[in-house]
């Protein structure tokens, strides 16, 4: 009898996107943030729909949990890297209704808790300070280093605070985060932004890229100039 080799079936390929954001979104512009995120995971799935959609958010209070919800809402697979322990990164949240999100998510996602750097100890990290700063940056690295597309909700100032959405959203494209890593030989920058009613879309070939949705009015100092409330633009 004649063997046949067996015929394995194509693996499927996920679409990581990461999530960083400010935790303090104002509460008037929630619902846009939240609608503009859903169209945008919605808009992927209609142009990638052999690709399986994976999430990458740290669960932390505002666009980090909104973008979780509306990831599992369509369906997407969620996976949270913490950068502290649980026990402690809870004590960073300010709400009770946040952390009974953050444990109702977190429920339903693959959770990583993030082991410490070599120059960090369990003392150095249970209060605020560098330590725990640099944990907060390192979840910011992993996330960037593992996801295709990053999802910035972001006001588009530049921020000296490590481990935050400004030095996030950097770090994905430039692969510099001060004060955790230093800049990877060769990385280039290049940024593409639009108007809301005209955003520019992914094509095939681009290798980094970053979607940021401005939440601030004009008059907030120190932005970007590519950043305009509102706004969502690919980077």
């Amino acid at each position: 009898m004649e063997h046949r080799p067996r015929l394995l079936a194509p693996a499927s390929v996920p679409l990581v996107i990461g999530v960083t954001s400010h935790r303090n979104i104002p509460a008037r512009e929630v619902d846009l943030v939240r609608r503009r995120v859903r169209e945008f995971l919605a808009q992927l799935q209609r142009d990638f729909p052999a690709l399986p959609l994976v999430v990458l958010s740290a669960l932390a209070e505002g666009g980090d949990q909104l973008v979780a919800e509306e990831a599992l809402a369509l369906g997407a697979r969620l996976i949270a890297p913490l950068p502290l322990p649980r026990e402690l990164y809870v004590e960073d949240f300010h709400h009770a209704a946040t952390r009974d999100r953050f444990d109702a998510l977190a429920a339903r996602a693959r959770v990583i808790e993030l082991p410490l750097l070599p120059d960090s100890n369990p003392r150095g990290i249970d209060n605020p300070g560098p330590q725990r700063d640099r944990q907060y940056g390192r979840a910011g690295v992993f996330i960037a280093r593992h996801c295709h597309l990053l999802l910035a909700i972001w006001d588009g100032k530049a921020s000296t605070r490590l481990g935050g959405t400004a030095q996030e959203a950097e770090f994905f494209l430039s692969g510099v985060m001060p004060g955790l890593t230093e800049r990877r030989r060769g990385a280039v920058i290049t940024c593409w932004a639009a108007a809301t009613s005209g955003c520019a879309r992914p094509t095939p070939g681009w290798t980094r890229r970053a979607r940021r949705c401005c939440s601030r009015p004009s008059s907030t100092p120190a932005r970007s100039p590519q950043a305009r409330p509102s706004c969502s633009a690919w980077s």
